[in-house]
């Protein structure tokens, strides 16, 4: 699937908040591009478009859409940044283009909380796990990706609350 950039004018058909072009730029200025370049062409455009409706899943953005035929979550109106900082409802911020290349970066983003093990018996020995996904994997695997998403989520990103005084 070809991946179509928002680009903050409500692009019709659009899938992505990242190009491949913008994630290579991102990875190659931190030194974190060697991943990145062995996927092949489809792969980082499916890991982006993949990303991107991640995020849109899981998380609650700030204001509302400016528009009810757009595709994904931005562009929208009403939003301050975590600086105070009216955001552009005419533009996608540069940290949910960031959130999604290191969500994509990383490779199939979506991945289902995979069920750990619950018992083990190795001869005599017997050990019982408790239930639940593996850590490695969904919202933990993307901790630094969400919190560059902070001030433009509600509540926050990961389990912090903001406190507002009067």
């Amino acid at each position: 699937m070809t991946v179509v950039v928002e680009t903050g004018s409500v692009t019709a058909g659009a899938n992505s908040y990242a190009s491949v072009a913008e994630a290579t730029t991102y990875l190659t200025n931190r030194a974190r591009e060697a991943v990145w370049a062995a996927y092949t062409t489809a792969q980082r455009e499916g890991y982006l478009i993949e990303a991107t409706a991640y995020l849109d899943a899981h998380v609650e953005w700030q204001g509302t859409q400016i528009s009810s035929t757009q595709a994904l979550g931005w562009p929208r109106g009403g939003v301050v940044n975590r600086y105070g900082i009216a955001v552009s409802s005419t533009a996608v911020p540069d940290a949910v283009k960031a959130a999604v290349i290191e969500i994509a970066a990383q490779g199939a983003p979506a991945v289902v909380a995979a069920r750990l093990k619950e018992s083990v018996t190795v001869g005599p020995i017997s050990t019982t796990y408790a239930g639940g996904g593996d850590p490695a994997q969904g919202v933990a695997k993307h901790k630094y990706a969400l919190r560059l998403l902070d001030g433009l989520v509600v509540g926050g990103v990961g389990n912090a609350i903001r406190l507002v005084r009067a």
